[in-house]
């Protein structure tokens, strides 16, 4: 998380889930983990692929990136 902390790494991953959403791109949802808040894929279209869940965690890159 480039040397932030916990606080800041929950900032950037509310902003990014919000990029996210906008984007259309993918879809993810967060939560909050032991105190953290977190960004959360469920995958449950069985027709679902690993180049799926590859352009996913592309997308996510991309636009966390944007965010730093």
């Amino acid at each position: 998380s480039a040397g932030l902390d916990e606080e800041a790494v929950g900032a950037l991953n509310r902003r990014l889930l919000e990029r996210l959403q906008l984007g259309g791109d993918v879809f993810l949802t967060g939560t909050e983990l032991r105190g953290r808040f977190v960004l959360r894929a469920c995958i449950v279209n069985y027709l679902s692929r690993r180049e799926d869940i590859d352009v996913l965690i592309d997308v996510v890159r991309a636009r966390g990136a944007e965010q730093l």
